[in-house]
């Protein structure tokens, strides 16, 4: 099928993804992000240096690490046993591969 696309949002789990994701765009010659504004998730060093630089949502991954040792070191003691549902905050990184217009 070469039906074209064009308008499009993308949103990769992961920031490698998506950076993969911007090679294969930038091969079919589309304009980024134009026709095709791609976020990636991680906020990797690598995301602020690909061409264009790559919008993401950053995680806390320090906090991240440690409220899963403390998550784990609770159910070691039994001090709790049931799954626990723990949010940390994020932020939205807003780069060169999606429309600053349409994020606000």
């Amino acid at each position: 099928n070469n039906r074209e696309v064009k308008n499009i949002g993308i949103f990769a789990v992961s920031d490698v993804i998506a950076i993969g994701i911007l090679k294969a765009l930038n091969t079919k010659n589309m304009k980024i992000p134009q026709e095709a504004a791609v976020i990636g998730f991680d906020n990797i060093d690598f995301s602020a240096v690909t061409e264009p630089s790559l919008t993401t949502v950053s995680q806390p991954g320090y906090e991240l690490g440690a409220e899963s040792v403390k998550s784990l070191v609770r159910k070691i003691t039994g001090e709790y046993s049931d799954p626990e549902k723990i949010i940390l905050d994020h932020e939205l990184i807003v780069r060169e591969t999606t429309n600053k217009f349409v994020l606000k």
